[in-house]
C-alpha cells in the first residue's frame, strides 16, 4: 500500500512539475544520440573496480572511457589502472597552477597525461572534432584543452570540449526552458 501511495504522489508531482518529469524520465541510448548535435560524440570518463565473478575478488581501481557518437554504435575502452593515470595528473596539475613552469614543461607533462588517456580515446573519435565530455573522479580537475597530443599540439587546436556532470545532463540542457526574465535589469 505504501507503494501504490508513493507511486500516486510522484505521478501527481511529475503533472505539476516539468523538471521532475525531465529528471526521472527513462534514458536510453538512442535518446541521448538524438539530442547530441551532428558531428559530436558524448565521452564519459569513469572510475570501476573490475570484480572477477569466479572467485568473487575485486581488482584495482581503473579507468574505463566510453564513447556514444551522434550516429553509430557505443564503443569503450579500458584506460588502464587510476593509481597510473594519477601519477601523470599530479604533475600536470602542479604545472598549470605554477605561472613559472616552462611552457616545455608544462608541454612534457600534457603529453604524458594525453598519451595514457585521451590518445587510445582520439583513435574511437575518429573525425569526431566535438565532444561533450563528462569526466569522473580526479579527471574533473584538468582543463582538457591543455593537454598535448602526439604532434605537440594543445587540444583545444583541434578539439572543443563541453563539460557535464553526465551524459544526463544533454536532456537536461535540451529542454531547459528559456529565461522570461533579464538576469540584469536596468533601473531607470
Amino acid at each position: 500500500s505504501l507503494r501504490q501511495t508513493a507511486q500516486k504522489l510522484e505521478a501527481q508531482i511529475s503533472r505539476s512539475s516539468s523538471e521532475y518529469r525531465r529528471a526521472n524520465q527513462t534514458v536510453t541510448i538512442e535518446g541521448i544520440q538524438k539530442l547530441l548535435p551532428a558531428n559530436t560524440a558524448l565521452l564519459e570518463l569513469v572510475e570501476y573496480i573490475p570484480f572477477n565473478p569466479q572467485d568473487g575478488t575485486l581488482g584495482s581501481w581503473r579507468y574505463a572511457a566510453y564513447i556514444l557518437p551522434q550516429q553509430g554504435e557505443p564503443t569503450g575502452i579500458d584506460l588502464g589502472e587510476v593509481e597510473l593515470l594519477e601519477s601523470a595528473l599530479l604533475p600536470f596539475r602542479l604545472s598549470l597552477r605554477d605561472k613559472g613552469t616552462p611552457i616545455t614543461q608544462l608541454k612534457q607533462a600534457g603529453r604524458q597525461v594525453d598519451k595514457i588517456l585521451m590518445e587510445p580515446v582520439r583513435q574511437l573519435l575518429g573525425s569526431t572534432r566535438t565532444v561533450f565530455i563528462s569526466p569522473d573522479g580526479n579527471l574533473n580537475l584538468i582543463p582538457f584543452e591543455a593537454l598535448v597530443d602526439e604532434k605537440n599540439q594543445y587540444l583545444v587546436e583541434n578539439y572543443a570540449f563541453t563539460y557535464l556532470t553526465s551524459g544526463r545532463d544533454l536532456i537536461r540542457l535540451k529542454n531547459k526552458s528559456p529565461n522570461q526574465k533579464s538576469p540584469v535589469q536596468e533601473q531607470i
